[in-house]
């Protein structure tokens, strides 16, 4: 069975090799690499070119029927003066073509006909803001809490903010009532200006400290069962919130985790005197370098 098992992957190897050497084999739309990807919204005030690179060499490579200069299978594209949604067609000497969509802002950071899957059909004026690298997508009805919002993210370490790709406000309830949901590296919030500016807060650093601890499984930090994480819980005795016991009783430690980084935040002497084993397992956290 072994043999057997070697032969095959052998032979994918030999697949794959001969795939990756031959010219001009990989199709035009599987090519093209974006460093942003298709269908997304740009900050203009931020970002003014959008990159790509080429999985295989291209010799004659066209946007728009305009010749493209690549240097190392890289390329880039000026989005300066445009806004709205864009597309950019691209076309090389095999006759081959491939297209990419792009939402730009305007200097105000508005989206000119971009909408919100989860607002339905409902008509709403859709901004982007960029802050600390963390692009946030909010309707005009949000706009009293953006100040709230970027206040609390510049009050956190970077180190935090490394994986969160994408901010949602969005001027609405979810069907499960949830008022923040994280997706490995983008946030939605719903409704956030109903609640209380202290309430705000710890919504919001929540849903962020989800986006850190996917980071922190991938690099191998912490694992998916918080195995340290729940000897801290153990050694405090006690719970931040009602929230964080409920999940640990169900053993998701995932979500005390998450509440207990945001009231250290909130209030790191108060949180450290009640739940010291928890502060102290989050204040190595951020000692580490993982630039080293």
């Amino acid at each position: 069975m072994k043999k057997v098992i070697s032969i095959l992957v052998l032979m994918n190897l030999i697949f794959l090799s001969s795939f990756c050497i031959a010219g001009n084999e990989v199709p035009l739309t599987y090519n093209i690499l974006p460093d942003i990807a298709n269908n997304y919204v740009i900050d203009s005030t931020t970002t003014k070119t959008i990159s790509f690179s080429l999985f295989e060499n291209e010799t004659d490579l066209y946007c728009d029927n305009m010749p493209l200069e690549i240097v190392d299978n890289k390329f880039s594209i000026s989005i300066d003066n445009l806004n709205g949604l864009n597309e950019f067609v691209f076309t090389n000497s095999l006759g081959e073509t491939c297209k990419y969509n792009y939402y730009i802002s305007d200097e105000n950071g508005y989206l000119e006909g971009y909408t919100l899957n989860e607002l339905g059909a409902m008509p709403h004026e859709v901004y982007i803001k960029t802050i600390c690298n963390v692009p946030i997508i909010y309707t005009s009805e949000e706009l009293k809490i953006l100040d709230d919002v970027e206040e609390i993210i510049l009050s956190l370490p970077e180190s935090m903010l490394e994986n969160l790709d994408e901010i949602k406000l969005i001027p609405a309830k979810h069907t499960s009532n949830a008022a923040g949901i994280t997706k490995y590296n983008k946030v939605t919030f719903y409704n956030l200006s109903s609640y209380s500016k202290t309430t705000i807060k710890n919504i919001v650093i929540h849903e962020i400290a989800h986006t850190w601890a996917h980071e922190l499984t991938k690099d191998k930090v912490i694992d998916y069962s918080y195995t340290d994480y729940k000897e801290a819980v153990a050694s405090d005795r006690n719970f931040p919130s009602k929230y964080a016991k409920r999940n640990v009783a169900e053993d998701r430690y995932n979500e005390d985790f998450a509440e207990s980084v945001s009231f250290f935040f909130i209030n790191e002497t108060s949180f450290t005197k009640k739940y010291p084993a928890r502060a102290e397992y989050i204040k190595e956290l951020l000692e580490i370098d993982f630039n080293k």
